[in-house]
């Protein structure tokens, strides 16, 4: 008799532990609707990033194979980086937008805006070039050279 109840207690609680790791696993998979655009972010910036935040990413322009972005903070409109970014080596034989089509290339952004990924392509990313334009990561950034040296243009 101890047996069959001990049985039925552990059937119940696995069953139970089964279905909150479905919900759990179904819950962090939802998408996530971009927040609200806050004042000063401009129209033409698109949302990447997922429920845990993200960034705002405007194109400005493309000049000589470099594109120059702006990179806004999630939640308020501060420019974290404004640099000029080019395609890596290893997209050479592919032919990208020069107009702000480019940002529906692109999939996400590094958490330290090294990396703009491309969707569908992942031998080849934008990269940044330092000195960067301007912006608060940028600020904090290029008081340590030995962090960005590397990302100097050719």
């Amino acid at each position: 008799m101890i047996i069959k109840k001990l049985f039925i207690s552990l059937s119940i609680l696995l069953a139970l532990g089964f279905v909150g790791y479905k919900y759990l696993n179904w819950s962090f998979n939802q998408p996530c609707d971009p927040p609200e655009r806050p004042d000063g972010i401009p129209v033409s910036a698109k949302w990447y990033g997922g429920c845990d935040g993200g960034a705002w990413l405007e194109f400005v322009e493309c000049r000589n194979n470099k594109y120059r972005f702006r990179i806004y903070l999630d939640y308020v409109a501060t420019v974290m980086l404004d640099a000029d970014y080019v395609v890596t080596e290893g997209c050479s034989n592919v032919d990208f937008p020069r107009d702000r089509t480019i940002l529906n290339k692109i999939s996400r952004i590094d958490s330290y805006f090294k990396q703009l990924y491309f969707k569908d392509i992942q031998e080849c990313h934008l990269r940044p070039i330092y000195p960067a334009i301007g912006g608060d990561y940028w600020d904090v950034l290029k008081e340590k050279p030995s962090e960005w040296q590397g990302f100097r243009e050719n």
